[in-house]
């Protein structure tokens, strides 16, 4: 299930703010400053013959849960955001297959108004949708998502102190929707009985596969030694069509050899070969005990990756960065080579405003891995901020043939990184840029049903050797415009962040009699960035009250929608 954030205690003050530049000064800015590429206009204009011809695009997310039990006394929801960002109204249908394949569970149909969202929170459909463990009164499956225009769409999942879609959330976790199953897909850490550092829990991962074809497919799971010296395990497994393969108790999956043997526990990374299309996510779980169904006290999911590059990025880099419940960030990187031959990488951690850090290379073995965390280069980075022995910025990896990895945030109870564990978040390593980027909530004082309050901020990277222009419009859930909109300029390979932003925290409220704001982002640059969305629940009313939990995804930057910028001055309306 999708669960990033377990808080035990939790804050991230993340860093930074921008310099202001008002919203009425922006506006023309950006407009001027906005250039077309063929590729841009080629887009938009794919993206009205869809609507005008109703061609369907599709995208994935592994699971779908309502009311079901995780492995102590909480149960698990799944909820969708679907955001449409075109100058046109959006007709979606999502299904929801079942685990076995066969007739679905439901079929839902929206229409989202042009420049506007869907939430399934608290939707009649959504909570109507049938149950496949009757007897139970809860249900379990995987989502289809169906679009005549492109869109952009995210999972979350809940974990609840109940048994109703609205009990307290104890967890949750973002994660955007997959759009392109395949063939060969990646994860970088297979965890078995893998001590957690810093505390007393251990790491376990679990694998869903699922198959969106109308045949059976089959997949062939090899488990990779981290330094390259052969396969672990690898057993093959039939998924129906419009069906699933889930790991968890599996015979082969729980069969694979330790690669310490003395210890009984296991570490190696992850590839699912099959004979025809499908997408798949990993679940990592922190576990009090050494067995694989042991209580869990933290649960993570992240897609896996079918994409490999020669550049990888990681929004952030975080070593001893204080977080506003008195805990300490830190972060590190791991790349995976899935190549023959031996890959040389460089690894570059900047600044904030682009200065460089660290800077250093490595070999990773052919169908092997580097570990940052046990790395001294990594462990040597150039504090940032001396005076307080910190460093905060970002991570840009060049390698000498395809790779791909992940990056690793940690919160710890102490100044080292070796300090006793709180809390992570694991994220794929960015492979692409994008000029527009989408973000599926802008949160601010937004109440929870647990009493807390819900806010967002964005981080943009800028990798290019020249400054940057960003313009982020909040836009409203019903399509009737910005809420505001506003432009920053960000350093050649450094990062803005949105936390502090008076533009930003100060935007105008949505539901101004409540002093609160929901609605969702969209950032235009001026040349190809990478970015992340943190949404942090908060004890308090205010953008830096004390954190209870909190998730990190990437922005969505493979929407093609016909709001890209079609040339100097044009843009898509502010209202339908």
């Amino acid at each position: 299930m999708h669960t990033k954030r377990m808080m035990l205690s939790l804050a991230v003050p993340m860093i930074l703010g921008g310099c202001g530049v008002s919203a009425a000064d922006s506006d023309a800015d950006a407009i001027e400053g906005e250039e077309a590429s063929q590729e841009q206009v080629a887009s938009a204009a794919d993206a009205l013959a869809r609507a005008a011809t109703g061609t369907v695009t599709r995208q994935y997310a592994s699971l779908y849960v309502k009311n079901w039990p995780d492995s102590g006394s909480r149960t698990q929801w799944t909820d969708i955001t679907v955001n449409n960002p075109n100058p046109v109204p959006a007709q979606v249908t999502i299904t929801i297959h079942r685990t076995g394949g066969g007739y679905p569970l439901e079929v839902i149909t929206k229409t989202i108004p042009a420049r506007g969202a869907y939430s399934s929170f608290g939707d009649a459909a959504w909570l109507a949708i049938d149950d496949s463990d009757p007897a139970n009164q809860r249900s379990i499956g995987w989502i289809e998502l169906a679009s005549d225009v492109p869109v952009a769409a995210t999972s979350r999942v809940t974990l609840r102190d109940g048994s109703t879609f609205d009990a307290p959330v104890a967890l949750l976790d973002d994660e955007a929707f997959v759009k392109a199953p395949s063939t060969r897909l990646f994860w970088s850490l297979f965890l078995k009985n893998w001590p957690a550092g810093g505390g007393a829990t251990t790491q376990w991962t679990n694998l869903i596969v699922n198959n969106p074809g109308d045949q059976a497919a089959t997949i062939t799971v090899r488990v990779h030694r981290t330094d390259g010296g052969g396969v672990l395990s690898s057993f093959s497994r039939t998924i129906p069509a419009k069906g699933v393969w889930n790991s968890y108790g599996d015979a082969g999956w729980l069969g694979v050899a330790n690669s310490d043997a003395p210890n009984g526990r296991s570490i190696g990374w992850v590839e699912v070969v099959s004979t025809a299309p499908v997408v798949a996510m990993n679940r990592l779980t922190l576990r009090s005990g050494t067995t694989y169904n042991a209580a869990a006290v933290h649960v993570e999911d992240d897609a896996l990756t079918s994409e490999t590059s020669q550049t990888l990025r990681a929004n952030l880099f975080l070593k001893n960065w204080p977080t506003n419940s008195g805990l300490s960030q830190w972060s590190s990187v791991v790349v995976n080579n899935p190549g023959a031959t031996a890959a040389s990488i460089r690894v570059v951690v900047r600044g904030k405003d682009g200065a460089t850090l660290g800077d250093f290379t490595r070999t990773v073995p052919a169908m092997g891995y580097w570990n940052s965390s046990v790395d001294a280069s990594w462990a040597g980075v150039q504090n940032s901020d001396v005076p307080n022995n910190r460093s905060v910025g970002w991570v840009e990896i060049t390698s000498s043939q395809p790779v791909f990895g992940m990056n690793r945030v940690t919160f710890r109870d102490g100044n080292a990184a070796s300090a006793p564990l709180r809390d992570l978040d694991d994220g794929a390593l960015q492979t692409a840029t994008s000029r527009k980027l989408f973000a599926p909530y802008y949160l601010n004082n937004w109440p929870t049903t647990s009493g807390h309050t819900q806010w967002s901020n964005v981080i943009v990277n800028n990798p290019n050797d020249y400054p940057t222009t960003i313009t982020v419009r909040i836009q409203r859930k019903d399509g009737t415009g910005d809420v505001t909109f506003f432009t920053r300029q960000i350093p050649a390979r450094g990062l803005y962040n949105a936390y502090g932003d008076p533009s930003w925290v100060n935007a105008p409220f949505t539901d101004a009699a409540n002093r609160r704001s929901a609605g969702w982002v969209e950032i235009t640059a001026s040349a190809p960035v990478i970015a992340m969305d943190r949404v942090v629940h908060r004890n308090g009313s205010a953008f830096d009250s004390p954190d209870v939990l909190f998730d990190d995804n990437a922005l969505d930057g493979g929407v093609l929608s016909a709001c890209d910028p079609l040339g100097p001055g044009e843009f898509c309306p502010r209202s339908a």
